[in-house]
């Protein structure tokens, strides 16, 4: 009896049809093939294959099998699944890193899979995921990068590292370009239609909008982060008075902002008291009429005449 390598075709629920590699033995009097679908641990080291298409293929296929299956998930990480896939993250080939960001996506999908999330951290995956995210342009591949970290930020051991790995990149790379924050005043109707079709602007502020509940570090980083304030603020400065303003992003954004004013006063040092003190002094007009827009977190009250420093 021979061994033969033949097109094993499925159709991925999350993706168009895929082949994969699949051993089938072959009877060579009566010339008939044999079809079984390969086992997990065949898939997972496919993931290992020296052809990209096979990589790409048996992720895809794991992206499948995974879909609203918390066992196989599970199964997925005991035979390690997911740091073969975190390993493909820093492939050479977009087909192998948009495979396996879909299927790293739906490994860590939901709180029951929260195991699935912290093997991801120890095996790297959040620096591997910023990498790819940083030097991708793909579209598609940029939206299941972010979704892939915004499923992560729903588990509470891994606020904290998604916000020293990801928040500069999340900032710079999408939060503030797809805002158009510091874009050109001439293009209004093209910034906001950018702006309410961008799923990695939606799932960058579900990210970072879970990571703001972090706790008082998490607030004071993502305040001190810059522009990611200024950007919100525009986000929803852009969706008043359209349709849009019921959006998924638009509410990240409100609840990001509204995390990040608690406590507000209580976590600002006093030379930060100070020099928002001064800085309202600054804004007043020549009549001493206070400025309208003396910051995103609003402006204190003046001393009265002669009150201490």
């Amino acid at each position: 009896m021979s061994v033969w390598y033949c097109g094993f075709i499925f159709r991925n629920k999350n993706t168009s049809t895929h082949a994969i590699l699949h051993p089938i033995s072959l009877n060579p009097p009566s010339r008939e093939f044999g079809w079984r679908d390969p086992e997990l641990p065949e898939v997972i080291q496919m993931l290992q294959h020296q052809f990209p298409s096979v990589q790409s293929n048996a992720a895809a296929y794991l992206q499948h099998l995974c879909f609203g299956d918390n066992k196989i998930k599970a199964e997925i990480r005991r035979q390690g699944g997911i740091q073969l896939l975190v390993d493909l993250l820093d492939h050479r080939m977009s087909e192998v890193h948009r495979s396996a960001c879909g299927a790293l996506r739906n490994l860590v999908y939901g709180k029951a899979n929260d195991e699935n999330k912290v093997a991801l951290k120890n095996c790297g995956g959040i620096p591997a995921l910023v990498r790819l995210l940083r030097k991708t342009g793909d579209v598609e591949i940029r939206e299941l990068v972010t979704g892939v970290l915004w499923n992560l930020s729903s588990c509470d051991a891994l606020k904290m590292p998604i916000i020293q790995d990801a928040l500069a990149v999340l900032t710079n790379s999408v939060i503030i370009p797809h805002s158009n924050w510091d874009s050109s005043p001439n293009h209004h109707d093209d910034r906001k239609l950018h702006l309410h079709t961008s799923q990695v602007l939606r799932n960058a502020t579900g990210c970072l909008r879970n990571v703001s509940s972090a706790g008082e570090e998490a607030r004071r980083r993502m305040r001190e982060c810059d522009g990611l304030t200024d950007a919100l603020l525009y986000v929803i400065q852009t969706s008043l008075g359209s349709s849009e303003i019921d959006s998924k992003t638009v509410e990240n954004c409100v609840c990001i902002l509204r995390n990040l004013s608690y406590r507000l006063a209580a976590e600002t040092s006093h030379g930060q008291q100070v020099g928002l003190e001064e800085l309202d002094g600054l804004l007043c007009d020549a009549n001493g009429r206070d400025g309208e827009s003396s910051g995103c977190w609003g402006k204190k009250k003046k001393k009265k005449k002669g009150s201490d420093q």
